[in-house]
């Protein structure tokens, strides 16, 4: 499906501005706020952003959008993920912790008294360094701007030589064949993760479902447990797949 030119336009308000409110969108394209919604539900169905009840987010690269925003996003939604997974992760002494919003949200509900925190993630890292009962440790690697988040050839080299427990990670889009970054970056921190860890655990909120992403990082029977706030009818395919293990209540 070809953009329009408002789309267009649109597209390249997001790509200076990042994130946008949908009354904001109207007023730069001098239309409807009706109109606004139209058009990004129409970009969200191609991948190139993210909805929230109050504008959208460029998906561009999600490491180039600061984590704040991608927090903001869609925050019930996550929020009631992590509700679902806190009682159902395995037990752990050491576990990889990824840079997402969601992830976040989870590892402050968490109880990591004496545990080994890995993280590419700032704000977690800054978070967990107050508390004497947490180690925390962080690979090497460029400190991207905006994302408060380490990558690059440096991060994946450093996490190849460690093991986990457990990695608890999202993702940027899934579908049936798997999930994915929009950052060939994140991707190549994750699969080298994945194979580290003895339990993968992926949190996906329901709006990621049936997006597109760019970089496939694993196929879902990979994971060894998906958590999710999403309804059964919308799962109903995905648990058709053999060694698909997802949770949503």
């Amino acid at each position: 499906m070809a953009l329009t030119y408002r789309q267009s336009e649109i597209l390249k308000y997001l790509k200076i501005n990042k994130y946008a409110k949908i009354d904001e969108l109207a007023h730069a394209m001098y239309v409807s706020e009706a109109t606004v919604r139209r058009d990004l539900n129409e970009m969200k169905k191609m991948g190139l952003l993210e909805r929230n009840h109050g504008g959208a987010v460029i998906l561009e690269s999600a490491d180039e959008i600061d984590i704040s925003v991608r927090y903001e996003a869609n925050t019930q939604d996550k929020r009631e993920t992590v509700f679902i997974a806190l009682n159902k992760l395995p037990k752990f002494k050491s576990v990889f912790i990824d840079n997402s919003s969601t992830a976040l949200l989870c590892a402050r509900q968490l109880d990591l008294r004496n545990k080994l925190v890995v993280t590419n993630g700032l704000i977690l890292a800054t978070e967990l360094s107050k508390r004497e009962d947490v180690s925390v440790l962080m690979p090497g690697g460029e400190l991207l701007y905006n994302t408060n988040s380490l990558t690059g050839t440096r991060t994946v080299r450093n996490l190849a030589d460690l093991r986990f427990s457990l990695m608890l990670c999202s993702c940027a889009a899934l579908d049936e064949d798997g999930a994915y970054e929009n950052s060939l970056e994140q991707s190549e921190i994750k699969r080298i993760v994945l194979k580290n860890s003895v339990n993968k655990v992926l949190l996906v909120d329901k709006m990621k479902f049936g997006n597109t992403g760019t970089y496939q990082t694993a196929e879902l029977r990979e994971f060894n447990l998906i958590v999710t706030n999403a309804g059964d009818e919308q799962l109903k395919t995905y648990r058709e797949t053999k060694g698909v293990n997802i949770l949503n209540k």
